[in-house]
């Protein structure tokens, strides 16, 4: 038996409480999974897992095992960092998760200086639009809102925040009018986020404050396709200027009442990763770049 790698797999199947999700992020065969756990048990002669048609969880043996495994397991990467480091830095997959937004409009050319760094880390992105467990789903670090983290057990470093305004397009206000007042966006096809499908109430601050009920006739998980639906006179949305400010430049959008703010309206990007006492060091490499970009400004946008 491989005690190190009985251990590993342990220690996955405790954090992701599957065998299958295990195997999947160690690159292994449930079966191999499996057999491996039951020579750590007979090795051990005590049962680490307490196993369900639907649910793996730890033994009271399994709990009092799990910490021990942990400081063995760090204390190893620690070893081997300490005689590799140099070669570490510069080698190994890294899986990224990002908004699809964010992505599009702004990682681009934050990926490519971090690839001219480190020319030899392969970087695997995944862009999604949903509540995430980094942990669960095996990703190294996330680049998304905040609201979509599902863990509480991240450390999360905010990058930049957003906050949407309302525009709409010039073709769509020539025949709908533009709105004066805050009150009078309720006369306008409202285009709005999934979760204001039964309504929602805008705050707008100014000369007064004014509460506005709005219901969105189109709803859609991404600020791309809310643009390009607002570009295609289907009504007005609230959209992050970053996003429309060449459209407004060129004459294509129009922001609505800009005497008027919106407090509470910004959302935080986030950079998440797992909480652990040690960080391997390829990711410390994108996490020192990621946030050393983001303090200095906003990067470029991507090319469209």
């Amino acid at each position: 038996m491989d005690l190190i790698q009985s251990m590993r797999i342990f220690s996955r199947i405790a954090d992701t409480e599957s065998f299958t999700r295990a195997s999947e992020q160690l690159d292994l065969s449930v079966p191999a999974v499996v057999r491996s756990i039951a020579s750590l048990e007979a090795h051990l002669n005590v049962r680490l897992l307490n196993r369900t048609t639907r649910h793996v969880a730890l033994s009271d043996a399994g709990q009092a095992y799990i910490e021990g495994c942990r400081a063995v397991l760090d204390q190893l990467e620690d070893a081997e960092t300490n005689v590799t480091r140099g070669q570490r830095e510069t080698q190994g997959t890294l899986r990224i998760a990002a908004s699809s937004v964010f992505a599009l409009q702004m990682l681009t050319p934050v990926l490519a200086t971090y690839r001219q760094a480190y020319p030899n880390i392969q970087l695997n992105l995944t862009l999604v639009d949903r509540e995430i467990d980094l942990i669960d789903e095996g990703f190294d670090a996330a680049i998304v809102p905040d609201y979509l983290l599902k863990s509480e057990t991240l450390v999360v470093r905010p990058l930049v925040q957003f906050g949407g305004v309302p525009i709409a397009s010039v073709d769509y206000l020539r025949d709908a009018g533009t709105p004066r007042q805050p009150a009078e966006l309720t006369r306008l096809a409202f285009l709005g986020r999934p979760g204001e499908a039964r309504g929602c109430t805008v705050i707008f601050t100014g000369d007064t404050v004014e509460e506005v009920m709005l219901t969105p006739v189109f709803t859609v998980n991404n600020a791309l396709i809310l643009r390009q639906m607002v570009l295609a006179g289907m009504g007005f949305a609230f959209i992050p200027l970053v996003l429309v400010d060449d459209d407004i430049k060129d004459g294509r959008l129009v922001q609505l009442l800009q005497h008027t703010e919106i407090p509470g309206g910004n959302v935080r990007t986030c950079l998440a990763y797992p909480s652990r006492k040690h960080i391997s060091c390829k990711l410390r490499t994108f996490i020192d770049h990621i946030t050393h970009t983001f303090e200095n400004g906003l990067p470029p946008k991507a090319a469209s």
